[in-house]
């Protein structure tokens, strides 16, 4: 299904020597933040490129009760995951 969706290009990977840099997204240059403007979908994989998206703060778990019990082992353990999504 992937293979068909790039071959006819309704999906795109792309790769640039900014997702090797430590640096926060904010402080990405013009030529990829062009291409994230035109994008409908960008998928950021792992939680570094989260952390780089929205800053390296600790998140209260407003919705996941259950999870702050456990100590704070869950937000480095990889056991639990975040989605996000921004619906203007």
């Amino acid at each position: 299904m992937l293979w068909p969706a790039m071959a006819d290009g309704r999906l795109a990977v792309r790769a640039h020597p900014f997702s090797c840099a430590p640096l926060p997204y904010e402080r990405m240059p013009d030529d990829l933040c062009a291409e994230f403007a035109a994008a409908t979908l960008t998928v950021p994989k792992g939680d570094l490129n989260y952390r780089r998206l929205v800053g390296d703060r600790l998140w209260s778990p407003t919705e996941a009760a259950p999870v702050a019990v456990e100590e704070q082992r869950w937000r480095t353990s990889g056991t639990h995951a975040l989605i996000q999504v921004d619906l203007k």
